[in-house]
């Protein structure tokens, strides 16, 4: 499937809610906004399974090849900024068990240097069961009533999708299993989507209605995230709203949204990643070192750090990611 440069103004963008969420300066329900990645890497998901036979296991290891280089680094940023900041005996500095946890993507089930580390760690895992789970009959029908019951027992059990905040299921520092639950529903429903998208492709469809619905869509979306009523029942509203965004950007769409497919574009749909794994460093040490101000000039110096640590990752990952490669093809 061609890039689609409006879904990757929506990468960008949703991952900026994420980090304005962090940044405490705006949009706090902005972890409603990880449901539209979830979503997202299952219908891409999706339409790999629909053109190839996966091997868990090959895709398993696809992931990690695609996604550690820019995990590595965000984490070497931050484990080099703690030990700046606090140096190495302090009683803010992980243990080293921990510090080893968390390079093997396992730091989310215990004590990590990055708390959105636990999203790439729930994605590859969900996404590799979700390709085990392929072979079942009539599988999107399957997905979507999956991705309903993993979200109905979420909703009934807390009430709202931050389950990372609930001890019944993360216990103290315990990232992991509550997030494991919203990828995996995530996942499920972005794949049942491409199945609805499957569907209706060849229909024809009004280009200019198609982008008004996307336009209503994205706003709403955006009203949802920068509520102030956060952990509630509406928070089910947000894969509802995420799932139309995405497959509407697939359908039809007016010729001047055609300019989104620009270098830029996709490159701030690239950067997304690696701002989503550097932010939480920028904002939670650098605030911390700053002694916790509030003020916009604080604020504005966070999401330039936040931007600046984000390009580093994005550049090195994919240097580390090219060096890695040549380095395997030629022990092969």
């Amino acid at each position: 499937m061609p890039k689609n440069g409006l879904i990757d103004l929506y990468r960008f963008i949703f991952v900026f809610v994420v980090v304005l969420l962090h940044s405490g300066f705006g949009f706090s329900r902005g972890y409603g906004a990880v449901e539209f990645f979830f979503i997202l890497a299952g219908f891409f998901l999706a339409v790999k399974m629909s053109k190839n036979s996966l091997c868990a296991g090959e895709y398993f290891l696809s992931r990690l090849k695609r996604l550690y280089p820019a995990f590595f680094v965000s984490l070497c940023l931050a484990f080099v900024i703690r030990a700046i900041l606090w140096g190495f005996y302090d009683a803010e500095f992980p243990e080293t068990v921990n510090i080893v946890l968390d390079f093997l993507m396992l730091g989310s089930l215990f004590e990590t240097m990055n708390a959105p580390a636990w999203f790439l760690t729930a994605l590859i895992l969900a996404q590799t069961l979700v390709v085990f789970a392929r072979k079942i009959d009539n599988f999107y029908i399957f997905a979507l009533f999956g991705a309903i019951f993993i979200y109905a027992n979420l909703m009934w059990q807390f009430g709202h999708l931050d389950m990372l905040l609930n001890k019944e299921w993360c216990f103290e520092g315990f990232y992991f299993s509550g997030g494991f639950w919203r990828a995996l529903a995530g996942v499920l429903l972005g794949c049942a989507i491409f199945g609805v998208f499957e569907r209706i492709k060849g229909l024809k469809f009004n280009p200019n209605l198609v982008f008004i619905f996307e336009l209503i869509i994205f706003i709403l979306a955006l009203i949802l995230l920068a509520s102030d009523h956060r952990r509630t029942m509406s928070d089910i509203l947000a894969p509802i709203i995420f799932s139309a965004l995405i497959l509407l950007a697939f359908l039809p769409q007016p010729k001047f949204i055609a300019r989104l497919n620009h270098k830029f574009v996709h490159f701030l749909g690239a950067l997304s990643l690696s701002l989503y794994l550097s932010h939480y460093t920028a904002f939670v040490l650098l605030r911390k070192a700053l002694n916790d101000q509030s003020s916009g000039l604080l604020f504005a110096s966070l999401i330039i750090t936040a931007l600046i640590l984000a390009l580093i990752v994005h550049f090195l990952s994919k240097r580390l990611s090219k060096f890695a490669s040549k380095k395997f093809q030629n022990l092969v």
